[in-house]
């Protein structure tokens, strides 16, 4: 290890060591660590601050450019380094200062007021389900069964199994989860730069999962009529349709066929990232309470018609703002 390296990781034992501090006074921390402060890291893994982040930002622009023009390679740095984490923590409305994040992406304090969406009635279509209907084909109010959702392929992730922490959704039914989320699950990059987690197929998701202990390949398909609007979305925060890309594959509309089904996922762009709505405070609740759909196994709604429709209510309340504006329902799918 280099007197470089060393310094950083250093650097961010001590920041994950006082992180859990960040917001208590020094009567809280002597009643809860006692007179010396914490003494181990906390969680698995343990979360650094902004302050890591920060400082890995300026090391990286210095060791693309040494200090003469630095200035340019900085300011990228910094730019993006709101939207390069994987893992979030929730926002709060219990906090009164604001500390711009734990580990990779910053941490927000939500300046609404008091949560107030639409009622379910007014702004949720209730889809009733007859015979036909199932979780790969859904019923709108009157039908017989005959209409089905086609789902475009947006990709395959390698995962790991998340497990519920202190800070995740007390309305999670269990503790462990499965999800397309960074928030939630650590995820294998595709490219060398490290900024792309979706793999195009699932045999080079399978190449890169091998030898890996405990992680998945998950397939994950959008429902067709999704796409115009999450594409709108991604246009917004200037994602580009390169060959090979997300928002490549969402437009050629590929069917996405295969695997085994576990549910569907309450997901939004944000930075480049993806939130789910079990790591954004409070929003299954929220959900269930408008409209009485909440989370089953793994933490995946298992009707594909509720999962539409509390995608639904999310986008119509605005609860997710200001970090996600428009909720989709992803299909989730293990492979192999």
């Amino acid at each position: 290890m280099t007197r470089a390296s060393g310094t950083l990781l250093g650097l961010a034992y001590g920041d994950a060591l006082g992180a859990p501090t960040e917001f208590l006074t020094v009567a809280e921390i002597e009643q809860r660590y006692g007179v010396g402060g914490p003494r181990e890291l906390e969680g698995d893994p343990a979360l650094v601050t902004d302050d890591t982040q920060m400082t890995l930002a300026v090391a990286r622009a210095l060791g693309e450019t040494g200090r003469e023009g630095i200035a340019g390679a900085l300011r990228d740095h910094f730019v993006r380094w709101p939207c390069r984490g994987r893992r979030r923590r929730p926002a709060t409305r219990t906090r009164s200062r604001v500390s711009p994040g734990r580990s990779r992406v910053p941490r927000t304090v939500s300046t609404r007021g008091p949560r107030s969406g639409p009622s379910a009635s007014s702004t949720v279509t209730s889809w009733p389900r007859s015979a036909g209907c199932g979780t790969e084909t859904g019923c709108p109010a009157g039908d017989t069964g005959s209409v089905t959702v086609d789902y475009v392929l947006a990709g395959y992730r390698v995962a790991s199994r998340g497990s519920r922490q202190d800070w995740h959704d007390v309305g999670l039914a269990g503790a462990e989860l499965v999800s397309m989320s960074g928030c939630i699950a650590d995820l294998l990059t595709a490219a060398p730069d490290g900024w792309d987690e979706w793999f195009g197929d699932p045999v080079s998701a399978e190449e890169a999962r091998a030898g890996r202990d405990g992680l998945h390949v998950l397939g994950v398909g959008i429902a067709a009529q999704d796409v115009p609007a999450l594409l709108a979305d991604m246009n917004v925060e200037g994602r580009e349709g390169n060959a090979g890309s997300l928002p490549e594959r969402l437009a050629r509309h590929e069917p996405f066929t295969g695997g085994e089904p576990l549910g569907f996922e309450l997901v939004g762009l944000d930075c480049g990232g993806w939130h789910t709505w079990t790591c954004l405070d409070g929003l299954v609740r929220d959900v269930r309470e408008a409209t009485g759909i909440r989370p089953g196994r793994w933490g995946l709604v298992q009707d594909e018609w509720e999962a539409r429709a509390a995608a639904e209510w999310l986008t119509a309340s605005g609860l997710g703002d200001p970090k996600v504006f428009l909720w989709v329902a992803a299909k989730l799918v293990a492979q192999f």
